[in-house]
C-alpha cells in the first residue's frame, strides 16, 4: 500500500509541476497586463517623452551651423523638431538660431519668418532677409516680396511696386493698392 501512495504522491507532485509553471506565467502576464492598463496614460506620457528626447538629440546633430554637408530637405526636417521644441519652451534665442542656419541653406520659409521677428528691432537684417525670402519674385516667398517692397518704396518704387504686385497676385492682400 505505501508503494501505491508512493506512485500517488509522484503522479500528483508531477501534474501540479505541470500546472504550476504555465500557471506562475500566466498570473504574472495577467498581473503585468493588469499593470500596464491600469497606468496607460503614464506609460504612454513616458514613451513620448522618450521619443521626443531622442528625436532632439538626432535633430541637433545634424542642425548646426557646423553641417555645411547637409541638404536642405534634411535641414529642414531635423531642424523642424529642434524649431518646434524651442517654440513650446518660448526660446527665442534658440528659435532665431535655428531659422539662421536654416536661411544660410536657402531655406526661403526661415529667411522671412526670421525677417519677421526683427523687422520692428533690427529693421537692415530684416531688409536683407526678406529680400533673401523674395528672390525677386522667381520662386520666393511671396509675402517677404511683399514686407521687402514696403522697405524700398522710397528707394526704388517701381521694383517696390513689382514685388508687391507679386505678393498680391499670389494671395497677400495687405500689400494689393
Amino acid at each position: 500500500p505505501s508503494s501505491i501512495l508512493f506512485k500517488i504522491e509522484y503522479q500528483v507532485k508531477q501534474v501540479l509541476s505541470a500546472i504550476m509553471g504555465p500557471l506562475i506565467l500566466s498570473v504574472v502576464f495577467l498581473a503585468v497586463l493588469a499593470l500596464a492598463f491600469y497606468n496607460a496614460e503614464t506609460i504612454k506620457k513616458w514613451w513620448g517623452e522618450r521619443q521626443k528626447s531622442m528625436s532632439l538629440s538626432t535633430a541637433s546633430k545634424s542642425c548646426n551651423k557646423d553641417n555645411p554637408e547637409a541638404n536642405l530637405a534634411t535641414l529642414r526636417s531635423e531642424c523642424e523638431v529642434l524649431l518646434n521644441d524651442a517654440k513650446e519652451k518660448g526660446d527665442a534665442l534658440r528659435v532665431s538660431e535655428i531659422l539662421e542656419i536654416l536661411c544660410r541653406a536657402d531655406d526661403s520659409s526661415a529667411c522671412f519668418e526670421l525677417g519677421l521677428s526683427l523687422k520692428d528691432s533690427n529693421s537692415e537684417r530684416a531688409l536683407q532677409l526678406f529680400k533673401t525670402s523674395c528672390r525677386d519674385g522667381q520662386g520666393g516667398n511671396m509675402r517677404a516680396c511683399g514686407f521687402y517692397s514696403t522697405f524700398i518704396l522710397k528707394t526704388e518704387p517701381e521694383k517696390a511696386k513689382e514685388l508687391a504686385g507679386y505678393a498680391c497676385i499670389n494671395g497677400n492682400k495687405e500689400f494689393c493698392k
